[in-house]
């Protein structure tokens, strides 16, 4: 079967929705933020990424096909030429 997942990472949590061709919810989950500044922080961004897809059964994880990824709009991520952080995210207005 092949599956889909749906990830998104808004201003008071992660979410992540599996579904399948049919449009059915095969699996969710999500992560709230500790607190009101933690969703500026790419590491917490990180934990909350690792969170959600262990929280997907394995069985599951293994027919996801395709991935789909929304953020908190005109975020911007300053980062190193290997991708590494360089400062917290900015999130602009």
């Amino acid at each position: 079967m092949n599956l889909s997942l749906g990830l998104d990472f808004g201003t008071s949590g992660a979410r992540a929705v599996v579904i399948d061709s049919n449009l059915q919810v095969k699996a969710q989950t999500q992560y709230a933020w500790e607190n009101s500044e933690s969703n500026k922080l790419p590491h917490v961004w990180q934990k909350a990424l690792f969170s959600l897809l262990n929280n997907i059964p394995e069985n599951i994880r293994q027919q996801i096909q395709a991935i789909a990824i929304d953020g908190t709009s005109a975020t911007v991520l300053l980062c190193n030429s290997y991708g590494k952080p360089l400062s917290e995210a900015f999130l602009l207005q």
